[in-house]
C-alpha cells in the first residue's frame, strides 16, 4: 500500500478504517461485555493492527502518528465507558499500560 511519496497514508488510512469498524461493533456489544471481556476484544481487534508493521512507519509525519493516536484514545474510552471529550490520558498510562503511538512505532 505505497503512495507515490511514501508517506504511508495509504497504509494508515487502512489500519484507521478497520480498527474504527472494530470499534463499532465492540462498542454496540459493549453492554454486554465485562471490561477484561472488552480489554480483549480490544487487544485482538483493534491494538494488533496498530502494531502490525509498526516498523513501516517510522518517520511518518505528525499528522498521520495523531490520527493512529486518536484510534488508541477511542479504544481507552470504550474499555472504560468514558465519554468522547473525557480525557482519557492518566487511564492510559496507569491502567492499561499502553505505550503512545510515537513510542511503539520508534
Amino acid at each position: 500500500m505505497f503512495d507515490t511519496g511514501m508517506t504511508m497514508s495509504a497504509q494508515v488510512s487502512s489500519v484507521i478504517k478497520t480498527a474504527n469498524y472494530h470499534l463499532v461493533n465492540i462498542g454496540r456489544a459493549r453492554k454486554l461485555l465485562t471490561e477484561d471481556a472488552t480489554k480483549m476484544a480490544i487487544h485482538s481487534l483493534v491494538t494488533s493492527r496498530l502494531d502490525y508493521c509498526n516498523s513501516l512507519l517510522v518517520g511518518i509525519s505528525k499528522k498521520l502518528q495523531n490520527k493512529l493516536q486518536n484510534v488508541q484514545r477511542t479504544s481507552a474510552r470504550l474499555i472504560f465507558k468514558k465519554r468522547k471529550f473525557d480525557s482519557i490520558t492518566p487511564e492510559l498510562i496507569n491502567e492499561l499500560h499502553w505505550l503512545p503511538i510515537k513510542q511503539r512505532i520508534d
